[in-house]
């Protein structure tokens, strides 16, 4: 009895220690392994609102029906919708840092093959691919986000929060920078000048996260933290 209440006592004395302050909360929106869940999470969305904006209007102008452009819309939501149950299967064989780091390249590759297309079933397939591919990395990223992202330096909550603002972030920047794409050069151009930009931005921002990664554990190191 004795040894239980003094495990209790032992138990009860922890939790405020282990309880994050404000400043430390904020110091965790900086956390590489955060970052990089954070930035997936957002282009992965920016490609999607921007991809799904615009085909809308591209089949129009090739002169698809709305029955058509219907078809393809719904065919990629249904991609993402099956796919999601049984991409574990994939990330787990694939691994999910690379399939974060890949397939979102990898989708706005696919992307990019829209303009050669004027055809219904051509483009379905496009789209198709696209959805596939987007489900398994949502699937790779939210496997991050439990397993990379330490809940001793980041609230399960607030690292919850930010990843799901990430992604509201993307659906905003999506259409808008899509819409300037289109008002310079032409729909058509979104899903090229779009995807890869979109693609190159990426890349920029996972090597800064590494780098501020690599840089914080040297300093750590040098200092014998």
């Amino acid at each position: 009895m004795h040894g239980t209440g003094s495990t209790d006592t032992k138990v009860k004395g922890m939790k405020p220690s282990s309880k994050l302050t404000w400043s430390e909360s904020l110091k965790a929106l900086v956390e590489p392994e955060l970052a990089i869940v954070v930035i997936v999470a957002m282009f992965l969305n920016l490609l999607h609102q921007m991809g799904g904006v615009f085909i809308s209007l591209y089949g129009l102008a090739v002169g698809m029906s709305l029955t058509q452009i219907g078809i393809i819309r719904a065919a990629y939501a249904g991609c993402n919708a099956v796919t999601r149950p049984i991409s574990g299967h994939v990330v787990n064989k694939l691994g999910h840092k690379g399939l974060s780091y890949f397939g979102l390249p990898l989708q706005s590759l696919i992307l990019t093959l829209v303009p050669l297309f004027s055809g219904f079933g051509a483009i379905l397939v496009v789209y198709v691919c696209s959805g596939l591919l987007r489900a398994i990395v949502i699937v790779a990223n939210a496997v991050g986000l439990v397993q990379d992202v330490p809940e001793s330096r980041v609230r399960r909550g607030l690292a919850s929060g930010v990843y799901n603002a990430a992604g509201d972030l993307g659906n905003i920047l999506g259409p808008s920078i899509g819409g300037l794409i289109a008002q310079a050069t032409g729909i058509a151009s979104v899903f090229v000048v779009g995807s890869l930009g979109s693609t190159a931005l990426f890349f920029i921002g996972v090597f800064l996260v590494r780098r501020m990664k690599t840089t914080t554990e040297s300093e750590n190191l040098l200092s014998g933290v």
